[in-house]
């Protein structure tokens, strides 16, 4: 179990290190310092769906606002009189998903599939916080390999020895 001054500690790493990325491909939204600012973009921003508000249906629910646009347009034409509030409109019917389908869960492993780790439903999908647990383990471990590996006192003063420096005690 990880203490409290452990977790402080990693959490203050992370921040420096800046190891929380968007994991969509041409995002650029830059680094973030910690895992909820990072995980809020992605799911204001890319992890997103468009329900009809006017179906009661699970069939309702699309990807992307041009789908919605298409069934509103075809299913509902009366209910957009002003194209100028469509765009408004469609974004009003947007919301962050709450679970995501396992396959396309995460973009970090060589196979997007389920792994252990993820707890899985048998309809496949994943919950956003069991996502954001597991890409944000995958980006700290990317994160710390910009850390030097440490060296013990024997492997530091024998790389001194061998540079012919004695680097403690440098004159002018």
């Amino acid at each position: 179990m990880i203490s409290e001054a452990d977790r402080r500690v990693s959490g203050h790493v992370f921040r420096d290190l800046r190891a929380y990325t968007c994991t969509f491909p041409g995002c650029a939204a830059g680094l973030f310092e910690d895992r909820g600012t990072w995980f809020r973009h992605e799911l204001e921003v890319h992890r997103r769906q468009w329900l009809c508000p006017y179906c009661s249906d699970s069939a309702a629910v699309y990807t992307a606002p041009r789908p919605l646009r298409r069934h509103l347009e075809e299913e509902h034409a009366d209910s957009i009189t002003q194209p100028a509030t469509a765009d408004f409109f469609l974004e009003s019917c947007s919301r962050p998903l709450t679970e995501l389908p396992a396959v396309m869960a995460c973009p970090l492993c060589d196979d997007y599939e389920p792994h252990s780790d993820l707890s899985t439903t048998k309809s496949s999908t994943i919950s956003v916080a069991d996502i954001k647990r597991h890409l944000a383990d995958h980006l700290e471990q990317l994160a710390l390999f910009a850390i030097p590996p440490a060296m013990d006192d024997e492997q530091e003063s024998s790389s001194r020895q061998s540079d012919g420096v004695q680097r403690d005690k440098v004159s002018s």
